[in-house]
């Protein structure tokens, strides 16, 4: 089994500390989704990679009961804190999710964001999927929404690209992060991605970090048969987080799987 350190790695030290920062306790269009397949399924949820808590935070303070895993301690030590804040306490793992091992079933578990694509081997990727089956109790069912990367189908995307810079609060330092694709491997579907942190004070460097990433990009059929070997059934893609059935890849996909029986 390939565990890529990198997964984690990517999002400690200044990636976490400036996670709020760059936006990543914010939720985008898909909170509503999820909430709504959260309640339509009843009983406990799992928000697999739940990072800062930007869906999980919501959920709970909405009365759901969420819990949440990550592969990075630091963000689920703001995810904690932030659910201090509102007087909650939830139950919250530091896992991989390729390594899943929690003492409870869930009706809903689901993936947002993409973070599914940041598993670098195909068997991780699979590893992941049964594990969720073994986590869901019948009729149980499984969200992992996708994108595709432009490199995908652009040829001529510069690969380059700049984050920030933002200003932290605290001290007035300058945050910059700086984006680059390393490699587009088109035949194994992987983006390989750099990114550098670097925090300025009155003009002057005073720390910097990089981080590697890879994105894995699936064709739906792809994904689909991954999901009916992991053993899901009812299989399902929903066109942007949207009721309808998707009939091409046109921005981001929820592909959906019920656990049937045991």
């Amino acid at each position: 089994m390939h565990y890529d350190i990198h997964l984690s790695e990517s999002y400690d030290g200044l990636a976490a500390e400036t996670w709020a920062l760059m936006g990543g306790n914010e939720p985008g269009s898909d909170l509503l989704f999820f909430e709504d397949a959260i309640r339509t399924g009843g009983g406990r949820a799992l928000d697999l990679t739940c990072g800062s808590g930007k869906h999980l935070i919501p959920y709970l303070k909405a009365g759901l009961e969420v819990e949440g895993v990550d592969a990075s301690q630091p963000l689920l030590e703001l995810c904690r804190s932030r659910a201090a804040e509102i007087g909650k306490t939830p139950a919250l793992y530091c896992q991989s999710m390729q390594a899943l091992d929690l003492p409870h079933r869930y009706q809903t578990i689901f993936l947002s964001a993409g973070s599914f694509m940041l598993l670098k081997e195909r068997e991780d990727a699979m590893n992941t999927l049964r594990g969720c089956y073994n986590h869901l109790p019948p009729g149980g069912k499984l969200y992992i929404s996708m994108f595709r990367p432009k490199e995908a189908t652009d040829s001529t995307h510069p690969g380059r690209w700049v984050l920030g810079p933002k200003i932290r609060p605290e001290d007035g330092a300058e945050i910059t992060i700086k984006c680059w694709n390393e490699n587009v491997d088109h035949g194994n579907q992987l983006v390989t991605q750099r990114r550098r942190y670097t925090v300025k004070l009155h003009d002057k460097v005073i720390r910097t970090q990089e981080a590697i990433l890879y994105l894995r990009w699936y064709g739906k059929d792809e994904l689909l048969s991954l999901f009916e070997i992991a053993g899901f059934s009812d299989l399902f893609i929903h066109q942007g987080f949207s009721s309808e059935a998707a009939t091409e890849w046109n921005g981001d996909l929820v592909f959906r799987g019920a656990k049937l029986k045991e």
